[in-house]
């Protein structure tokens, strides 16, 4: 993820550049360093904080920059940092005969973890050590439209959608009258795609 993040940061300081000192939008970037003290596993079970470098805000309105189009914008936040990240692509060309949209978000979840469970139940003494979060998953969400209004007769629409959830998580389950601790894979996926034509003269919308 801090790879994405510098690739981010140069590719936004190099179109800042190329305007010589106009105004393409904003950019908020930032590094966190960290102290913490006392039990690193529950500090990190339940807050999921590291150093490193973050992306806070990105705000680009790059029409200026590049010919040929009535709208270009890219917008990002969250990347490096917070669990929930989000960017977006929207493109319209001149003529506005095509339009482009690209939405991408990212939601990452820690649980906490199952050793207290197991302690409270008499399967573990309190403050044994256990695993340092209960499962980590990230829920990840690519949607896309491509939208062609150059016919006089109708307009055609392509949508994308790609939803992923990756990961593992713990659990606890009782069996021969004491309690265990297992740990399941996420790996799931589904990728839909639809197009439409909606005529003009005619209130007719074919998916």
């Amino acid at each position: 993820m801090k790879g994405t993040v510098r690739w981010l940061a140069c590719f936004c300081f190099g179109v800042a550049a190329l305007g010589y000192g106009e105004d393409f939008g904003s950019i908020g970037l930032g590094y966190a360093w960290l102290h913490q003290s006392g039990n690193r596993n529950a500090f990190a079970s339940r807050y999921d904080l590291s150093q490193g470098l973050f992306l806070e805000s990105l705000q680009l309105d790059l029409r200026r920059a590049l010919a040929g189009f009535d709208r270009f914008e890219v917008t990002a936040s969250g990347f490096g940092g917070d669990p929930f990240q989000h960017a977006s692509l929207k493109v319209v060309d001149w003529d506005r005969e095509w339009a482009l949209n690209l939405d991408y978000t990212r939601r990452e979840v820690v649980l906490p973890s199952p050793s207290l469970d197991l302690a409270l139940a008499g399967g573990a003494a309190a403050g044994t050590s256990g695993p340092a979060d209960g499962g980590r998953f990230s829920i990840t969400r690519w949607t896309s439209s491509l939208t062609w209004d150059g016919w006089k007769a109708a307009r055609l629409r392509l949508d994308l959608r790609d939803v992923q959830r990756s990961g593992s998580r713990l659990f606890s389950f009782y069996g021969l009258g004491a309690p265990y601790v297992a740990r399941t894979s996420l790996d799931e996926r589904v990728q839909e795609a639809g197009i439409s034509l909606e005529t003009r003269a005619w209130p007719v919308k074919v998916l």
